[in-house]
């Protein structure tokens, strides 16, 4: 399935845990181009913050939901910024 499949593959999972990406990932380095695993484990880490934030706003208050979306929504922001000036 190729890269894409590693990304597909590293969303899906990132919905529940990054954790495991993370390890299976870092255990393909050896054949693995470095700026792909590094987006792999970025999009896990954006389908999980999604994905709590969408829990948040089904089973928590709405208060805690918006805080929590600000602070994901920073959190992106300043990734975004640290890897432009890269």
């Amino acid at each position: 399935w190729g890269t894409g499949g590693l990304y597909a593959a590293a969303a899906l999972s990132g919905l529940a845990d990054v954790d495991a990406v993370t390890v299976t990932v870092a255990g393909m380095l050896p054949t693995l181009d470095a700026s792909v695993a590094a987006r792999a484990l970025g999009l896990a880490v954006i389908a999980n913050m999604l994905a709590k934030t969408a829990y948040a706003g089904l089973f928590g208050t709405g208060r805690f939901a918006l805080t929590l979306a600000g602070a994901s929504l920073l959190a992106l922001t300043t990734a975004g910024g640290a890897a432009l000036l890269r």
